[in-house]
């Protein structure tokens, strides 16, 4: 650093007394007028004092030559202005019997900051030309960039400036027909994305890189689709933010993700009524240590809660959160907490200690398949888990209560989807009070420990099949950042007893998922992997519902975030109905749970491989004990007293 400096000051010294000797001879007719040696002296140095001062405050003395641009030329020109006006004002040289004339000042500006910037390009275009730094044109990968635009051009210099990264750039591609033909830094725009498969072919492209913002995810997958038909590796710039900011470097190319195809463009949204209310809180979060849980604690860990406490049974999930936030966090008061949402005297321990004043309930069980095997473990925890921390939240004067849903508690098909419109249930049925209950619903998210994404990759991974359940299955899916961050916005709105759904996009196909999950990977459907179709699972719709039918939806006061509206209101006797729940768990008996699950949820359908487990329930009637200790059959009338043990 100190060599590069130094050998920069001496050049502008030679550039400085070049220019100014050139300056007089043009000024004299190439002849220059000695007289009065030692003033020339004193003028010299003057000048040469004054252009160093210049020099150094406008930064000339710094930066590296290679990296010169258009935008350090207002440096030089400042700098090299800024001497020469005071040379023209300084009165030592433009006294008699020595005068220098003012003409020989602006000629030497004009001289001195041609040459500067000149021999800062040269050695640019010296260091970008040499064949030290060029990469052999023989192995070099065949390069083509679509996108003309800021990301495009920026990429271009960042290769420009590593002599090509081993690339052999063949142009750009861009749908702008004004672009098509011209030159952009000396490399042609060849054609537009609608003749992408001929130039690849023509051209022998190896590699395609995206350089366009935000690109629509249809397009996208289009563009990746012609990239594998013609074995061309395709990757993409970041995000729009990065463009904006600057930072599109080469080292941040990267390979298309899941996230890309779906087309999912973050909302921005003002967080400033978020960090209202949530900074200086205290804040519980239920299944900390799962995928929406443990996004939940580090989005709201940003915003200084006075205590953020994680709540989950699963030990090594929370060490691995608790880990993270604090390293992220230093600051924060942070408490994990293992424990089970069902174990009632263990919650009102932990509401006891903590004055909670928002909990944002994410604990649940959310696996179709296995939840129609254990309906116990679902309806106890989903449901009797949920009315646990719901009355304790009432009871303690808590502000907020959020409750997770999911589109699969519309129209339920599944015990797990029942389970959560239950659970929504229950809250509208607790009386009034101070605590806010809201319930928010949205589809899968990517990359859940839960989803078919993981599932979708290992089976990849292992080289096939990949199984789908059914050709034309469709689901919604959002990325776990946004869901997230839409849940957090959602609770701020001042509404009680509402339901809130999540703006999730287009329903995607399950069989191009999987088709684009293999491409990603660098392999080709049904050629490297094989797609299988495995029929649809117990409690698995074809296709996900947003509404029931008694419900609408209107907006609500923030983007991408929908009020859904009834138009019938629940008739659920509540407190009776949850009593005798609470005996039907501790009794145990699947069958007694789903029959009751039908009778609470009306738009619960369960499918006919519960047609067994259902005639049971028939067969014997339910018997529980209500808040008063008195016995009675489910829809009937009171009996004699009965201990809860013998209900």
């Amino acid at each position: 650093m100190r060599n590069r400096k130094a050998v920069t000051v001496i050049v502008n010294l030679a550039v400085t007394l070049t220019a100014f000797f050139a300056a007089l001879v043009l000024r004299f007719d190439l002849i220059i007028p000695v007289r009065e040696p030692a003033l020339w002296a004193i003028a010299l140095g003057l000048i040469i004092a004054v252009k160093a001062f210049c020099y150094s405050v406008a930064g000339l003395n710094e930066g590296w030559w290679r990296f010169i641009g258009v935008r350090d030329v207002p440096r030089f020109v400042a700098g090299n202005a800024l001497a020469s006006a005071l040379l023209v004002v300084q009165p030592l040289l433009n006294q008699r019997p020595f005068a220098i004339p003012k003409s020989v000042f602006v000629i030497d500006f004009f001289i001195c900051t041609l040459v500067m910037l000149g021999t800062r390009l040269l050695s640019r275009l010296v260091f970008e030309t040499r064949p030290a730094n060029r990469y052999d044109s023989a192995q070099s990968r065949k390069l083509l960039i679509i996108g003309a635009g800021r990301g495009g051009t920026r990429l271009l210099d960042e290769l420009t400036l590593e002599g090509g990264a081993g690339y052999d750039i063949v142009g750009f591609v861009d749908d702008d027909p004004s672009k098509v033909g011209s030159r952009i830094r000396g490399t042609e725009v060849v054609g537009s994305t609608g003749g992408l498969a001929a130039l690849l072919e023509q051209h022998e492209v190896t590699d395609v890189i995206v350089a366009v913002a935000s690109p629509r995810n249809s397009w996208l997958r289009g563009i990746m689709k012609i990239c594998e038909q013609h074995a061309a590796r395709c990757r993409i710039l970041p995000s729009f933010s990065d463009y904006l900011n600057g930072k599109v470097f080469l080292g941040q190319v990267r390979n298309l993700k899941l996230e890309d195809l779906l087309g999912r463009v973050p909302v921005q949204l003002d967080e400033r009524n978020l960090a209202g209310a949530i900074n200086g809180k205290v804040v519980l979060v239920t299944g900390g240590a799962g995928s929406i849980g443990s996004e939940l604690c580090r989005q709201i860990a940003r915003f200084g809660p006075s205590e953020l406490v994680l709540l989950d049974k699963d030990e090594s999930g929370i060490f691995f959160i608790q880990h993270e936030l604090r390293r992220r966090f230093p600051q924060l008061n942070l408490r994990a907490v293992i424990g089970d949402i069902r174990n009632l005297p263990r919650m009102k321990a932990l509401f006891r200690e903590h004055a909670v004043s928002a909990v944002f309930h994410a604990a649940a069980y959310k696996h179709v398949p296995l939840m129609e095997e254990n309906i116990h473990e679902a309806i106890s925890t989903n449901i009797q888990g949920t009315m646990n921390l719901a009355r304790l939240a009432q009871d303690t004067g808590c502000e907020k209560f959020v409750l997770i849903s999911t589109d699969k508690a519309v129209k339920p098909s599944s015990v797990m989807g029942a389970t959560k419109r239950a659970a929504e249930l229950c809250l509208w049925a607790l009386p009034e009070g101070l605590t806010q209950f809201v319930a928010v619903r949205f589809g899968n998210v990517l990359g859940s420990a839960g989803s078919v994404i993981p599932l979708f990759q290992r089976q990849i991974q292992a080289g096939g099949p990949v199984t789908v359940t059914h050709p034309e299955a469709t689901r919604y899916f959002m990325t776990v950042q946004e869901a997230v961050q839409l849940v957090l916005h959602a609770s701020t709105l001042a509404e009680s007893r509402v339901v809130y759904m999540l703006d999730m996009g287009e329903p995607v196909s399950i069989v191009e998922l999987a088709e684009n999950l293999i491409r990603l990977s660098g392999l080709r459907p049904n050629v490297d992997v094989p797609i299988e179709f495995s029929g649809l699972r117990p409690g698995e719709k074809l296709h996900e519902e947003l509404l029931l039918k008694s419900e609408e939806s209107e907006p609500s006061a923030l983007p991408k975030i929908a009020r859904v509206k009834s138009t019938v209101q629940p008739r659920v006797e509540w407190t009776e109905r949850f009593a005798e729940m609470e005996s039907l768990v501790r009794e145990a008996s699947d069958a007694r749970l789903l029959d009751w699950l039908c009778r609470t949820v009306q738009e619960f359908r369960p499918g006919s491989h519960f047609d067994a487990l259902r005639q049971q329930a028939i067969l014997k009637p339910v018997v529980f004990v209500d808040a008063t200790g008195a016995s009675r059959e489910a829809g009937g009338t009171t009996a004699r007293a009965v201990s809860s043990a013998g209900a």
